[in-house]
């Protein structure tokens, strides 16, 4: 894609162990044209995914999405979160050829930012059909942690843990909601928050 910025193409020759001080760069971009930029490496990664997955994996070139992913976090990108739901909602073959591991182990961590105070759309993004169980459970996991840290959120937290529990218990087949390994871990990480009202 044509970015804004030049210094965004080192996010594709760089894997995890990009440097710190080329990190630094990109963050301190100015911050409209940079979320832009962002979105667009998610945008290429949906477009240029089969062509990448038939090539051998490469672990600088193919993980520019989650340095989008992790950038925008870093940069508090609340108005991106729309636009991180459309990169995640892709099925399990997707998910796992580009994010592999971090969506069970970090890909919360961008949910507790950018949705703290847009709860309700992680919500409705729970409420989707046809989203990797364990994206939903990062989503949960999210949750979790908000009610747990902040106790003026616990009984919002609660209140969308039993809408989604309720909206799944009377769903039908063909909904392409239900998930019972996701409802599993959503219980889980009720659990975790103590929210035993529910």
């Amino acid at each position: 894609p044509e970015f804004n910025r030049i210094e965004i193409l080192n996010l594709y020759d760089f894997g995890m162990e990009i440097p710190r001080i080329m990190l630094e760069e990109i963050i301190d971009l100015p911050r409209e044209t940079l979320i832009k930029d962002l979105e667009k490496l998610m945008v290429d990664a949906v477009e240029r995914y089969h062509f990448l997955s038939l090539n051998k994996w490469s672990n600088e070139k193919n993980n520019f999405p989650l340095h989008a992913l992790y950038i925008l976090k870093e940069i508090d990108a609340v108005e991106s979160l729309p636009a991180i739901f459309s990169f995640l909602e892709y099925d399990e073959e997707f998910i796992e050829f580009w994010l592999g591991d971090h969506t069970s182990e970090y890909l919360w961590q961008v949910f507790y930012s950018l949705g703290f105070n847009q709860t309700n759309e992680l919500k409705e993004f729970l409420l989707r059909p046809n989203v990797y169980s364990f994206v939903k459970t990062a989503v949960t996991h999210a949750l979790s942690q908000i009610g747990l840290h902040h106790s003026e959120k616990k009984e919002e937290v609660s209140a969308i843990f039993f809408e989604v529990y309720s909206v799944m218990l009377h769903a039908d087949i063909e909904d392409d909601i239900v998930d019972t390994e996701f409802i599993s871990f959503a219980i889980g990480d009720a659990i975790d928050c103590k929210l035993t009202e529910l």
